[in-house]
């Protein structure tokens, strides 16, 4: 959504040592938070993420039934989704990518093709709207943190995203074009997202 988004090139000792920080208040635009997420190419990356057992991605059909109303993608039971999903799988090209990010940041509310996410360490909240939805009092170029503290509580219950907490060996599954913003919970967190 924002022009303001920049990437910082630099290595992951550097990262660790003078980048993972958590959000404040004091730093509420969405390019003063970095973390480690996306765009890792190279030997090293390759080989690291190799050890990753990535999921299986349902079929179509699968998200189609999914998609009937915005709410059934959380009212299903465990055992209705288990059973959808393992019989109604594809395999399609994904990419991986690894990330590490210190407390309250994240990413501010966009949407992509069908992913993954799955908690290595920390917590992290994931903010949820169906397809098309009108994110009130949403400007794209503040964090997460800054939109979680400052506007969330002036929703109405019709207008509140769904959200889920993750937890160390939590996966979440995002559909086509869900509208999700993420706000990393804990001191530092890591995860392994998968995308279609």
């Amino acid at each position: 959504y924002s022009s303001l988004f920049a990437k910082l090139e630099t290595n992951l000792g550097d990262f660790l040592k003078n980048w993972l920080k958590p959000q404040t208040m004091g730093n509420s635009r969405g390019n003063e938070t970095f973390y480690l997420f996306g765009s890792q190419f190279g030997e090293e990356w390759e080989a690291f993420l190799s050890h990753y057992r990535a999921p299986v991605y349902p079929s179509e059909s699968i998200r189609a039934q999914l998609r009937t109303d915005e709410t059934t993608i959380v009212s299903l039971n465990q055992k209705d989704v288990a059973s959808l999903y393992c019989q109604n799988t594809e395999k399609v090209e994904r990419t991986l990518s690894f990330g590490i990010g210190g407390e309250n940041t994240g990413v501010p509310f966009h949407f992509h093709g069908p992913g993954f996410l799955e908690m290595i360490h920390g917590r992290k909240q994931f903010l949820l709207y169906p397809p098309n939805h009108r994110i009130p009092l949403f400007d794209p170029n503040v964090t997460s943190f800054h939109w979680v503290i400052n506007s969330l509580s002036r929703l109405d219950g019709r207008n509140k995203p769904l959200r889920c907490t993750l937890e160390p060996g939590d996966i979440i599954y995002f559909p086509n074009e869900w509208l999700h913003a993420t706000l990393n919970l804990d001191g530092y967190n890591v995860f392994m997202a998968t995308f279609a």
